[in-house]
This record gives structure tokens, sequence and C-alpha cells, in this order.
């Protein structure tokens, strides 16, 4: 796993207990990189605190009295969080909750439709001569803010498989860098995180086409 490396853009906010007694709390990862609490499945109420030494701690739950925790303890462990333990995050290593990166929100969810588009490049600052080229060679360049970097991305599909059929098309054009991307609610999302969400949301672009026609039909009758 790669080490989180976008401190510039993290935000964060003080945690100032007002009672010095112990606040139980169940931790169930402790890691390197800053991973969205939306990826931990089969839980909710996820915080997430960073420690002076880089270290994101993930924990579910503030309780009073330790046997409170204990019974959360017990049902996270059944969801398959066997190396979840109790935490006390009245100390030093809890006092700095991580609230997002940049304009996302660390317990963000992906919701809705997804946009399978095509990235074509990518800039922080510069725009470089072969970015400036596919401007003259590409039609439909969108331009997404993502924190620092501009994202250039080409079509919008329902389907993974209809996205990377446009790549391929793209490729014997002669873009041999394009790739299939996600997006959700304007945001970019892990590849497999989006498609994973269409296959669970259960109903098929086609579907949803058809549901969409008839809700416009529907209204422009009334």
């Amino acid at each position: 796993m790669i080490p989180f490396s976008d401190w510039e853009n993290l935000r964060t906010k003080e945690v100032t207990f007002t009672s010095l007694n112990s606040q139980y709390g169940i931790q169930i990862a402790a890691l390197v990189d800053l991973k969205p609490t939306r990826q931990f499945e089969n839980v909710k109420n996820v915080e997430v605190y960073v420690d002076e030494n880089g270290i994101f701690r993930y924990v579910i739950g503030r309780f009073l009295y330790r046997q409170q925790a204990e019974a959360l303890l017990k049902k996270i462990r059944e969801q398959g969080y066997g190396d979840a333990f109790i935490v006390d995050i009245n100390q030093p290593y809890y006092n700095k909750e991580v609230l997002g990166i940049g304009s996302d929100n660390i317990d963000w969810h992906l919701d809705g439709k997804v946009d399978f588009r095509v990235q074509v490049g990518a800039f922080s600052t510069i725009v470089s001569s072969a970015v400036a080229e596919k401007y003259l060679s590409i039609e439909g360049i969108r331009e997404n803010q993502q924190n620092a970097l501009t994202v250039l991305t080409v079509g919008s599909y329902a389907t993974y498989e209809d996205a990377a059929k446009y790549r391929e098309d793209l490729k014997s054009q002669g873009i041999d860098d394009a790739f299939v991307v996600a997006f959700n609610r304007g945001n970019k999302v892990s590849l497999k995180e989006a498609k994973d969400f269409v296959e669970k949301s259960g109903i098929s672009p086609e579907i949803e086409s058809n549901l969409e026609e008839s809700t416009k039909r529907k209204r422009a009758d009334f």
C-alpha cells in the first residue's frame, strides 16, 4: 500500500473531550494510506483519526463504559472484522479527526448513477504539448477538477463495457494512453468500486433508461 502523500489537501479537526474519563471505541483498521469509510463493508458510522506518525485509525463508537464497547465489538467481529479491538479515543492518537481531502468528505459514498468515461490526459498546472494536441484531435473533452489535478475525459456511458469500446476506438486513432475511469456525483471514484456498485444495484442500464423514458412521458401527459 502506498503511504498517503496529499497532506496539503487533508482536512482535519481537533477533537477535545471535556472529561478526562475514557471514551471507548472499536478500532477496525490502522492504515498508512487514507481509505474512504465507504470501502469498509457491513459497517457504518466509521470515524477516522490521524496521529502524529501519519497513521490513519478507523474507529466506530464513543462509549463511557467498556461493557458497551464490548457488546459492539462482538457484533463487529461477526461482520468479518476479526482483528478489531477496543481503544480509548480520549488519548493523543485520536485527537485529530479526518474530515476529507479537498472538497471530498471521508464518508462520501456512491449514490445514484455511475458515469463511465475515458480519461485521455491530466495535468496540475502546466498544459504539456501532448495534452494540448488532444484538444485538436478529440471531440468532447471535458475538464474535471480533482483536488489540484485537472483530469481530461471524453464520453459518458452507463456501463464499463461501452466505455471500454470507446477507449479501444481512441487507441486505434493513436491515443495509446486512454483508459476507462468512473465518476459519481461529479467525483472521480475507484473503477472497481463503481463496477461493483453498478452490479449490486440490480438494475440494468437498459431498464433504467426505459424507466426514465416512462417517467418523462408521464410528466408530459400530466
